[in-house]
């Protein structure tokens, strides 16, 4: 079994081991003082910065985003389907309310004549 960081070149994994030694002998040291670990960590990426050539910028520019949505708050209407588009979008006669006789986009049950007579025998 080849381990993930073998290079199949004995003097780079040992030199590896013996750094993988040496950082984790050095966080031993200041694992239980808290000064000690900061300034490991400022040290530590400095380092790093060195090592993988790169620059820690001096201003740091983030912009906040302007919206913040909420978990669970998605569209405000579903996205319809290519078919229901197209039976919107169609010219079928549609159904005759039994309520109010007209051809309308309702039935008896959201008749609003129905509703409306229904509304003002609540109101008296």
């Amino acid at each position: 079994m080849i381990h993930v960081y073998d290079t199949r070149d004995s003097e780079i994994n040992k030199s590896v081991n013996q750094a993988y030694y040496n950082f984790e002998a050095c966080l031993e040291y200041v694992r239980k003082n808290k000064e000690k670990i900061d300034l490991f960590v400022k040290n530590r990426k400095h380092v790093e910065g060195k090592l993988m050539c790169i620059s820690i910028p001096k201003d740091i520019d983030i912009n906040v985003p302007n919206v913040q949505s909420n978990k669970g708050c998605g569209k405000k209407s579903r996205i319809q389907s290519a078919a229901e588009i197209v039976y919107k979008n169609s010219n079928k006669q549609t159904r005759r309310c039994s309520g109010c006789g007209e051809r309308a986009p309702h039935n008896l049950r959201t008749c609003p004549i129905k509703l409306a007579a229904k509304q003002s025998s609540k109101a008296t």
